[in-house]
């Protein structure tokens, strides 16, 4: 192997543990979790990510958007330090390793009385998409503003109020 093979497998290896280590907007998290059935969570991205055809941005056709806090099938280890084969909804393709980790902050729908709503939107005039209840985990995503956190409920994306969560 080469030296700029080794620099480049390094640099990857750096940006992703950097975009592992995302801040966490509350210490009150219930726990990271480390995901064990081979999913990867896509993360450090503002909407979505590619899935492409072959391993390369530049020639890589597009098969599919995959959305900020979906998990991701890994399937193997790809020969490049930049991209991972991985299956998504059933279809086959890259991803950029560094949107994707298996690490996942979870929190405890807490201070409620039946359930909260997930919303398509972060305002309380958003679109109810589900009735989370009280004491089920949600996967954290991002902050989205001061009262409202984007948070992944049974695979479903969406708005909580983060006063809820601990």
């Amino acid at each position: 192997m080469g030296t700029n093979y080794i620099k480049e497998v390094l640099k990857t290896a750096l940006f992703l543990l950097a975009t592992m280590c995302l801040a966490v907007p509350s210490a009150s998290a219930v726990e990271t979790i480390y995901n064990q059935e081979g999913n990867l969570h896509v993360v450090g991205c503002e909407e979505w990510i590619s899935l492409r055809s072959i391993p390369s941005v530049m020639e890589g056709e597009v098969l599919a958007r995959i959305p900020l806090g979906q998990l991701v099938h890994h399937i193997d280890d790809y020969d490049n330090p930049e991209f991972a084969h991985v299956s998504y909804k059933g279809i086959e393709g890259y991803a950029l390793r560094a949107y994707l980790s298996p690490r996942a902050t979870i929190y405890k729908v807490a201070r409620c009385e039946e359930w909260i709503s997930l919303r398509d939107t972060p305002s309380l005039n958003g679109e109810t998409v589900d009735q989370i209840p009280l004491g089920t985990y949600v996967i954290f995503v991002k902050t989205s503003t001061d009262d409202f956190w984007y948070v992944n409920y049974n695979g479903k994306l969406g708005y909580v109020l983060s006063r809820y969560l601990d």
